[in-house]
């Protein structure tokens, strides 16, 4: 396997690898024609085994780095793989499609120095002590999120707390929420079962939401759609409460963003940006990824969301399993748009609120803080893409929120929908997620490895305790095949 660094700017001359292995390397990319003409970076040191192929014009040779392991994609699974993988001894190459690292976390700063998540926005405690001790590390602040001062609908041009829906006749949709979690996976009190029921079904007659009027059911799918990220009708009732049963404790904010989280990880790493890989080619023991740095490597590990692949974002040679392709509609992520508005004073109050009209979304402020944040997910996502994010339209939506919030100054939006290295924000409980989880994670041959928090357990599926934690698990596979070669 080869040994060293493989940093950028590294002196490449020195770079040293197994005979044996850069035999197989090299064997594997002239026999199968990835490139027409292979040379290596460096003098001396490759320069006897570099294979070539006839019909090109002279000094058109395509320059072919060597690694042991092509890591693809530089979010937190991507980037906890490498880590693992470097601290290992492994010679590990990050390829990153963006100009930045992060993938699905987006920590920004606006103009006063706030931060800004707009990517995962918490952290939510589980029952996994081992993947919560990867965001708990020295040096990373964090602190409880505030308490909701005001949970509200925003409907009609009006703000309904809970007592103007109970008097107006209705079941405030968070108290349906606390009662749909207090039902237990695979059953629930009185007759019935919750096996093989969507949210959906549930809120039209689940026992133990026995009672709700059609306008409640109505409210509560909507509330549930923002919460959970997808339509409850696709939303699996078992794989929601399992995955809510292990979340505990409030949830948390890190002080100096979740970006911090992975930049204490990339510290050191070889990462090449603006490198989208468009073709993996693998054999058992070899692998060639073509891009804008062609690589060839003895195994790869792709943390990138499965929605990319089904969109054709990588080309796999061969073609994936059935069951890796069968997967892939079950791990789509959800859609979702984050809008982040700036106001130029602080809020009086901490509130959530429904906005349940166009252009829909969960809409929060924290006392003291100068913005206005919102997630429009799952169907209605596509309406917000459509909105016009003016300081005017969303100065409305803040007095809405608190009606003493100022004007708004400034607005970010972003498309997670829209990005074609992303395809939507996290993967969510639809039907069939727990065996298409298990089928995306399993590794092909020992040499094509997958990580990302689509491959996580339940507990910590969709969150950023899973996607860390899926890329040591993705390190230590690749440690133990290549231990055998």
């Amino acid at each position: 396997m080869v040994v060293g660094s493989s940093s950028a700017g590294a002196d490449r001359s020195e770079f040293a690898a197994s005979p044996a292995v850069y035999r197989a390397l090299t064997a594997w990319l002239g026999e199968h024609g990835t490139l027409e003409a292979v040379g290596v970076e460096g003098t001396g040191t490759y320069g006897d085994f570099a294979p070539t192929r006839t019909g090109r014009p002279a000094g058109s040779l395509t320059s072919v780095e060597l690694a042991d392991v092509v890591v693809v994609g530089a979010g937190a699974a991507g980037l906890s793989c490498a880590r693992a993988l470097t601290d290992a001894g492994m010679s590990a190459v990050v390829l990153e499609a963006r100009a930045r690292i992060g993938g699905r976390v987006l920590s920004h700063r606006s103009s006063d120095g706030t931060v800004i998540e707009l990517g995962a926005q918490l952290v939510h405690p589980t029952t996994d002590p081992a993947a919560d001790a990867l965001i708990t590390a020295p040096g990373l602040r964090s602190a409880p999120l505030p308490p909701a001062d005001d949970v509200l609908v925003i409907a009609d041009g009006r703000r309904w707390d809970s007592a103007a829906l109970v008097g107006a006749g209705l079941t405030p949709p968070w108290v349906v929420d606390h009662r749909l979690v207090s039902v237990s996976p695979g059953g629930c009190p009185g007759p019935g079962t919750t096996e093989g029921l969507s949210v959906a079904a549930a809120l039209s007659g689940t026992a133990a939401l026995s009672g709700l009027s059609a306008d409640d059911a109505q409210l509560a799918g909507w509330w549930l759609e923002q919460s959970v990220g997808e339509s409850p009708s696709r939303v699996d009732l078992d794989g929601l409460l399992r995955s809510r049963s292990a979340r505990v404790g409030p949830e948390r904010v890190l002080i100096d963003g979740i970006d911090s989280v992975l930049t204490s990880l990339a510290g050191g790493l070889d990462i090449r940006l603006d490198a989208p890989v468009r073709q993996l080619r693998w054999r058992a023991g070899r692998v060639t990824v073509l891009g804008r740095h062609p690589l060839a490597a003895a195994a790869t590990v792709v943390t990138v969301p499965p929605a990319v692949v089904a969109d054709q974002g990588i080309v796999f040679d061969p073609e994936l399993p059935a069951e890796k392709t069968t997967a892939l509609s079950a791990l789509a992520s959800c859609d979702a748009v984050v809008v982040h508005c700036v106001t130029r004073a602080p809020a009086s109050r901490s509130c959530w609120a429904l906005l349940a009209e166009p252009p829909w979304g969960l809409w929060r402020t924290v006392a003291g803080e100068r913005y206005v944040v919102g997630h429009v997910k799952g169907d209605r996502a596509a309406l917000a893409r459509r909105a016009s994010w003016t300081t005017e339209n969303t100065g409305w939506l803040a007095r809405q929120l608190d009606p003493g919030l100022a004007e708004v100054v400034e607005v970010t939006v972003r498309d997670w929908g829209a990005d074609p290295w992303s395809r939507g924000a996290y993967t969510v409980p639809r039907a069939g997620v727990d065996l298409a989880s298990a089928s995306w994670a399993e590794e092909l041959a020992e040499t094509v490895h997958f990580a990302g928090e689509a491959t996580a357990p339940a507990a910590t599926r969709g969150l950023l305790q899973g996607a860390l934690a899926s890329g040591g698990r993705a390190a230590d596979e690749v440690l133990r095949a290549l231990a055998h070669r």
